[in-house]
C-alpha cells in the first residue's frame, strides 16, 4: 500500500531532497497530495478560537478515503 501511495503522489526521497527545511519538505508533500486531488487540511486550533489548541494526545491526524472527496487532516499543534 505504501508503494502505491508513493507512486500515486509522486513523492519520496527525490521530493525531500529539494527541500531546505523540514517545513518546506512537508509543504512539498502537501502540495503533491493536493495535485493528486486530495484535500489536505492543517490546523492546530479548535474552531476559530486561537487560544484553544488541539490536544496532540487526542488527535494527530485523520485520513478519509473516498473516491470523490479524499481528505487528510493534520494536527499542527
Amino acid at each position: 500500500m505504501a508503494a502505491a501511495i508513493v507512486e500515486r503522489l509522486k513523492i519520496g526521497f527525490h521530493l525531500s531532497s529539494k527541500a531546505d527545511s523540514w517545513r518546506e519538505n512537508l509543504t512539498l508533500h502537501f502540495e503533491a497530495a493536493e495535485e493528486a486531488r486530495i484535500l489536505v487540511m492543517r490546523n492546530g486550533i479548535v474552531g476559530n478560537n486561537v487560544r484553544r489548541k488541539l490536544v496532540f494526545r487526542r488527535v494527530s491526524g485523520i485520513a478519509l478515503s473516498d473516491e470523490y472527496a479524499p481528505l487528510v487532516f493534520i494536527n499542527l499543534a
